[in-house]
């Protein structure tokens, strides 16, 4: 037996000012995800799920905003954003704060999620995290297979305004592809990538089954969003009858940000077949036999 989870995870300051946190949290949300599944198949986590790693042994308190949280980091390393805001061509202080926590950043991210598909036996979609990436920041998704190696690596393409404001870079629709696993070809669209049939077509035409939308909606309530929502995972996969569709979604606050959505599991023919309850609370939805 084998299955498709997607997980729900609700954003907490707390699990990022410290990476140990941050491990213990993902692989317990993995480890039950796998137990759902019967410990075979894919696991997908939202949109953002690494970005916060940023904070990672800063004195960021639970209620700061985000211009707060950049304030202080600014003021403490002034010398040394400088230098790689000239080094890097840029003017926005966050990207330069990114290209700095790039490193151990990604190492964070990379060791959390390797460990996550080695305990929960089982392929993982790591949402995703803006890095540093063929020379600029961009926010990536990393797919690991059971074993912990690491089998794809999906740049976003069609970046949302607040993503450019941060100094986030497109990627290439070139780079777009599909990823093998034992349950067929998953193909990733990182939340609005979704919305493109550049990106889904593309994915489609390169052999992918199941269509992947890692999503952090923290630009509209979910009340909403949801009116405009059905265009993205749900739409596509039955416009390119992909077998299902899988759209993991963030939740909770964090620096400031709200998010909200609900996740869900779709068919080719736009069934639900498991949709969390709440577009607020921690869950996840799966199906056992794919």
């Amino acid at each position: 037996m084998a299955g498709i989870a997607a997980i729900q995870y609700k954003f907490e300051t707390l699990d990022y000012v410290n990476a140990s946190r941050f491990r213990e949290k993902m692989i317990k949300l993995g480890i039950e995800a796998s137990k759902l599944i019967g410990g075979e198949g894919i696991i997908v986590y939202p949109e953002n799920v690494g970005v916060f790693l940023v904070l990672e042994s800063t004195n960021v308190n639970e209620n700061e905003d985000i211009s707060n949280a950049l304030k202080k980091l600014v003021i403490k390393n002034f010398p040394k954003l400088i230098s790689i805001m000239l080094t890097n061509a840029t003017a926005k202080w966050t990207e330069s704060i990114l290209i700095w926590r790039s490193k151990l950043m990604l190492e964070t991210y990379v060791k959390t999620f390797e460990e996550v598909a080695k305990k929960s036996g089982c392929y993982v979609v790591a949402g995703s995290t803006f890095v540093k990436f063929e020379g600029k920041v961009r926010n990536i998704s990393y797919t690991f297979d059971p074993g912990g190696k690491i089998v794809g690596v999906q740049r976003k393409v069609h970046i949302t305004p607040p993503e450019y404001e941060l100094g986030l870079h497109p990627s290439s629709i070139e780079k777009i592809k599909a990823f093998e696993t034992s349950f067929g070809k998953i193909g990733v669209a990182i939340c609005y990538d979704s919305f493109f049939d550049d990106v889904v077509s593309r994915l489609r035409k390169d052999g992918a089954e199941i269509l992947i939308q890692p999503s952090a909606n923290a630009e509209l309530t979910w009340d909403k969003a949801k009116e405009i929502w059905w265009k993205g995972c749900y739409n596509m996969t039955k416009k390119y009858g992909f077998k299902y569709g899988v759209n993991p979604m963030g939740v909770g606050k964090i620096l400031g940000f709200q998010f909200e959505g609900v996740s869900s599991i779709i068919d080719s023919e736009g069934k639900y077949l498991d949709k969390a309850e709440h577009h607020f609370q921690e869950d996840i939805v799966f199906v056992d036999k794919i």
